[in-house]
């Protein structure tokens, strides 16, 4: 893996990065004490669908706690390596860098990459910007209308997250400027 991601492959780089990131260099995840980060914070691990370019991909993602992803000198090796990845286009990498740098605080990023992601089709990129935005974070202000927007490519894409972020936005007022939802007849 670590030669076809130096020899500039997208997928190894964003494998191997992913791997860094997580799991440290020598492919055994430490946490403190030097135990596995399974003994410190155990990574809640979930199967995630994508849509992307006309086919289905399932990706296995793991989400540590903030203290573990910002700790280890592997990390940056991992995060240039999903740098390179997100260059050639790679979007679940974009997806990955806008996490870490919500992770790290570092918004401004955070959006960049969310919205590379975003616009590359990834839904959990859309949805990991309406987030940002909703928020104010990396950001001038929050920019409410363009959070909905982003919710609502989400959740048409099958994010089920993104779903209830929208109808949080309509309960919540944020949206009432724009148009509810096209009307249809209830037939009881």
């Amino acid at each position: 893996m670590k030669q076809r991601a130096a020899e500039g492959e997208g997928e190894a780089q964003f494998s191997q990065g992913c791997r860094l990131v997580c799991e440290g260099d020598d492919g055994v995840s430490m946490g403190a004490g030097g135990r596995t980060p399974m003994a410190d914070v155990g990574p809640i691990l979930s199967t995630e669908v994508f849509q992307v370019d006309h086919r289905t991909e399932v990706r296995r993602c793991s989400h540590l706690t903030k203290s573990y992803l910002l700790a280890g000198p592997w990390a940056e090796e991992g995060m240039a390596l999903l740098e390179k990845a997100a260059g050639q286009g790679h979007a679940y990498a974009m997806h990955w860098l806008a996490g870490r740098h919500r992770v790290r605080e570092e918004y401004e990023q955070a959006v960049e990459w969310s919205t590379k992601g975003a616009e590359a089709g990834l839904p959990k990129a859309m949805f990991a910007l309406g987030c940002c935005l909703d928020a104010g974070e990396g950001v001038a202000a929050p920019d409410y209308p363009a959070a909905v927007d982003w919710y609502r490519r989400a959740a048409d894409a099958g994010v089920g997250e993104a779903a209830f972020h929208l109808s949080n936005m309509y309960f919540v007022g944020r949206c009432w400027a724009w148009p509810m939802m096209p009307a249809t007849s209830c037939a009881l």
